[in-house]
């Protein structure tokens, strides 16, 4: 777990973000917050957004964050059997995810200053529906063993776009489905980037190496 900076406040005063990723299935969980925010209220966020879905964790890998090694924190999941391991070592896969949300959440941040916090949730959605090259499949399935439908299923991802023979209630429809599709592609298209860099890299310390 981490927490990275949005750069810019949001208009619901967000300028952080407390990302959590499970290690072997690679699914993540972005939840929006303040630079200023304290262990307990980091604590309280992963009880409420994370433990309530997932359970309480073996263990969990976290930086030297001072959030992460307050007396609350470490004593909490010590009573929880938790074990809590720095993340000093450079792990290949664990860098990988990171950056590639980072570069998820500065981009649509660069597109939506205002409103990150808000598309988190379709952010979030369209990473886990999206095959991790590590696994070969996506988050959602790896973790929960079936496909994760989506509004995306349904409607034409690549076509999109607004009506214009519709107004009213149906336009804020047509609106709602269009944001998710936007940020469905710019995810799709970030993680494309990612991955054929982080593949040119590796490919490139193994020639190195031979």
């Amino acid at each position: 777990m981490d927490f990275v900076s949005g750069k810019q406040t949001t208009r619901k005063g967000n300028d952080y973000v407390f990302v959590v990723v499970y290690r072997l299935s690679k699914m993540c969980i972005l939840m929006p917050c303040k630079k200023t925010i304290k262990g307990q209220e980091a604590t309280n966020m992963f009880f409420e957004q994370v433990w309530v879905h997932f359970g309480i964790p073996r263990s969990i890998i976290s930086d030297m964050d001072t959030r992460f090694i307050n007396a609350f924190w470490t004593t909490l999941w010590d009573k929880m059997d938790t074990k809590l391991k720095r993340s000093i070592a450079f792990h290949p896969q664990t860098e990988v995810v990171n950056r590639i949300l980072v570069q998820l959440l500065r981009s649509n941040n660069h597109k939506h200053p205002k409103t990150l916090d808000e598309n988190l949730i379709y952010i979030k959605h369209s990473y886990n529906k999206a095959v991790h090259t590590s696994t070969g499949k996506p988050p959602f399935e790896t973790c929960f063993s079936y496909f994760m439908p989506s509004p995306l299923d349904v409607v034409d991802v690549q076509q999109g776009g607004v009506r214009e023979d519709i107004t009213g209630e149906a336009l804020k429809a047509d609106h709602f489905v269009e944001k998710i599709r936007q940020i469905h592609l710019q995810v799709q298209e970030t993680l494309k980037k990612s991955q054929a860099k982080y593949t040119a890299r590796h490919d490139q310390h193994r020639t190195n190496k031979s």
